[in-house]
């Protein structure tokens, strides 16, 4: 995709174009404010499937970026009408920490599946794990968001589903995207680890173009509420509100 078009060129952009542009840009910021110490680090790395160069890798060590690890454990892969190619994108979105209390509060990890050719009459899937790597860290993979960009005359019968098994398997309830629209922000977890299985289906009248996943987390996991307890267990509440806020908003 290019990203340097001139502005009218972006009237005839796809989401999928301009959630890239902004996921970019949003990079490029955070890396500009790191001097005023307003966000804390972005980055971003990508593979591609079914030809091209870097080609992506199954299997560890995977990519890091910050706290979190990204292995593939099965490429996208299916039937279509067309060739099944394209790219994968690990993104560190840091965005402002409004008092600076602790690293990663704000931030996203996005993973992203972009294929080359829209794909149509689809079923596929596609595999991975993500990590929080330090083993010392509080910080827990806590929300998911589901996204997906379609093309197409119509009527629509496109689904991308997503499957999540966390610490001790637990079994998350299937979260979709039905025609393109985005599922909530969903509560999982918390998780320090989480397998994760994305599945796609299109028909003869729809494409799809891209699907993505954003992840957020949380810190001080309250367990049970003694007495002393429920006052920090409150703040937290109090945050996974306001961040499910940011998010939402975002």
């Amino acid at each position: 995709m290019n990203f340097l078009r001139s502005p009218i060129s972006w009237l005839g952009a796809s989401r999928a174009d301009l959630a890239k542009s902004a996921l970019l840009a949003a990079a490029v910021l955070g890396g500009s404010l790191l001097a005023g110490g307003a966000a804390q680090a972005s980055g971003r790395e990508s593979c591609f499937f079914g030809g091209q160069s870097p080609t992506c890798v199954v299997g560890g060590p995977g990519w890091t970026l910050g706290d979190k690890n990204l292995i593939l454990d099965q490429l996208p892969a299916g039937t279509a009408d067309e060739a099944i190619l394209g790219e994968i994108v690990f993104n560190w979105i840091s965005r402002p920490n409004p008092d600076d209390s602790s690293p990663y509060e704000f931030d996203d990890w996005d993973i992203e599946v972009d294929f080359d050719n829209p794909l149509t009459n689809s079923t596929g899937s596609f595999e991975y794990t993500l990590s929080v790597i330090d083993s010392e860290s509080s910080w827990f993979i806590d929300t998911v968001r589901l996204d997906s960009d379609i093309e197409g005359t119509g009527p629509f019968d496109s689904l991308v589903t997503k499957d999540i098994i966390g610490d001790g398997g637990v079994v998350v309830p299937s979260i979709e995207s039905r025609n393109g629209n985005p599922s909530d922000t969903v509560p999982i977890g918390p998780f320090r680890t989480i397998k994760v299985t994305d599945t796609w289906s299109t028909c003869e009248s729809c494409s799809i173009d891209s699907f993505n996943n954003t992840y957020a987390q949380s810190q001080n996991v309250p367990g049970p509420l003694p007495l002393l307890g429920v006052g920090a267990a409150f703040g937290y509440s109090r945050r996974l509100r306001n961040r499910l806020k940011v998010h939402t908003e975002a």
